[in-house]
């Protein structure tokens, strides 16, 4: 959350906006999903075509800009066919379980220390992997978002992660399993309850042979103890975790329309304070000054962002400063747009949201869900 200057004088009581509560919106397209999937595989199929021809005739700025978005990504051929993972680690130990909290849909995915758009990692057997790469498109598109939407988030993370200096820390967290989720997605996940620290003793001598080695000074301190190592490696998933959580805050808030929540682990991003906005609701104002392109929102925080700290442990990380500038940057043209920036965001919220429920009742005429007619 970044304060607002009393110097602007801006008014940030919003007035009520005549869609449905973010819950309803998001159950709504579960339920969809739900009767989607209890229809027959060749009902589906027929469906799913429907559905997506459907989208491809939403109209509205910023279903064009994400359009765009996509066959640029597509064309460039930037999109693994493969997760280039490898062998990964697994411990006895494990974190508690994830259970049934919502996860944004998506068959592709940015793998952070790769630098790479992979598929998502799917487990079970084939018949519940294909169930799952047919539910990610219907589920966006139900949630008021086009089908490619996850190849939009995928691509804005990567052109946001800018610094590579701790690629071998996150590949660390990536190839150390919990169960299905990675280290670094289990750390996120308890991060701030009972279970928020549950590091192995196996873990830690693999940070130890991994980062300990040399006579550097970073080496030195993480080989004094086990107590060192976990501290060090505490730290440093701290540090990290406000850089890419930053990140994939701003990458979904760019796709979900507003009254869909952002996942659990970044609910956060979405509190706001007396005289501020909240992340999301920034970036949703900084999106359409900037023509609701996503590109050029990523492209802004990737010129503005502070780099991470070497070694990562040994201070903080806060990506807010860099992008304050980038929303104070911007409000000129929202007061010049719309007389102050409540009023701006009210407006873009409203047309956002025209355009994602005239989708979702499109989505569901062609997936012959019940409330088409609206």
């Amino acid at each position: 959350m970044i304060r607002i200057p009393a110097a602007t004088t801006i008014s940030l009581l919003l007035g009520p906006l005549s869609i449905c509560s973010a819950q309803t919106a998001l159950e709504a397209a579960q339920r969809g999903v739900d009767a989607f999937l209890r229809a027959s595989a060749a009902k589906q199929k027929k469906h799913l075509e429907a559905a997506r021809a459907a989208a491809q005739e939403a109209e509205g700025p910023l279903f064009a800009a994400l359009r765009q978005a996509v066959t640029d990504v597509v064309d460039g051929k930037r999109v693994a066919s493969k997760s280039k993972l490898g062998k990964t680690k697994k411990a006895k130990r494990t974190a508690p379980p994830a259970g049934g909290a919502w996860r944004f849909p998506a068959a592709v995915t940015y793998r952070y220390g790769f630098a790479r758009i992979e598929p998502t990692l799917h487990t079970g057997g084939r018949n519940e992997k294909l169930e799952k790469l047919r539910r990610a498109p219907v589920e966006l598109m139900l949630l008021g978002t086009l089908p490619g939407a996850d190849l939009v988030v995928a691509d804005a993370q990567a052109r946001m992660d800018h610094d590579r200096s701790a690629d071998g820390f996150m590949r660390f967290l990536e190839l150390w399993r919990n169960g299905d989720e990675s280290f670094y997605e289990a750390l996120d996940r308890t991060a701030g309850t009972q279970d928020s620290v549950f590091f192995y003793d196996a873990m830690l001598a693999d940070y130890v042979s991994e980062f300990g080695r040399g006579k550097t000074e970073a080496a030195k301190q993480i080989k004094k103890s086990l107590d060192a190592a976990h501290d060090a490696l505490h730290d440093s998933f701290l540090r990290y975790r406000q850089y890419r959580a930053f990140r994939e805050a701003v990458a979904l808030s760019l796709v979900l329309p507003p009254d869909v929540p952002l996942p659990p682990n970044l609910r956060r991003y979405e509190e706001k304070g007396q005289g501020q906005y909240s992340l999301r609701q920034q970036v949703t104002m900084v999106l359409a000054v900037q023509g609701w392109d996503p590109r050029r929102v990523a492209a802004r925080i990737q010129e503005t962002a502070q780099p991470l700290p070497d070694p990562l442990w040994s201070a903080g990380y806060d990506p807010y400063p860099a992008w304050d500038k980038v929303f104070q940057g911007a409000m000129p043209e929202m007061i010049s747009a719309s007389g102050d920036t409540a009023k701006f965001l009210r407006g873009a919220e409203e047309q956002w949201l025209q355009q994602a429920n005239a989708l979702r009742l499109a989505a569901r005429a062609a997936l012959e869900l019940p409330g088409a007619s609206g």
